[in-house]
């Protein structure tokens, strides 16, 4: 038997895509992953930073944000 492997396209959103998507500002996003809570990749063009976020690392944060929205240092 041969098994087959799909290969998904990765997505990628940037910080005001994700913030948009939950009602949050792209700061707040930023803000997660600057604390190192979001995992993003980053870019440096122009002399400005850009980030980039993958759709899949996304959504495991914000399972993660879900469960810990009642301790004081996830703002």
């Amino acid at each position: 038997m041969v098994l087959a492997m799909t290969r998904r396209a990765v997505r990628y959103l940037n910080p005001e895509r994700a913030g948009a998507s939950v009602g949050m500002s792209a700061e707040w996003v930023r803000k997660q992953i600057r604390a190192q809570r979001l995992p993003a990749m980053v870019f440096l063009i122009g002399g400005r930073v850009t980030y980039r976020i993958r759709e899949d690392d996304w959504a495991a944060f914000l399972r993660a944000y879900t469960r810990r929205t009642d301790r004081d240092d996830w703002e």
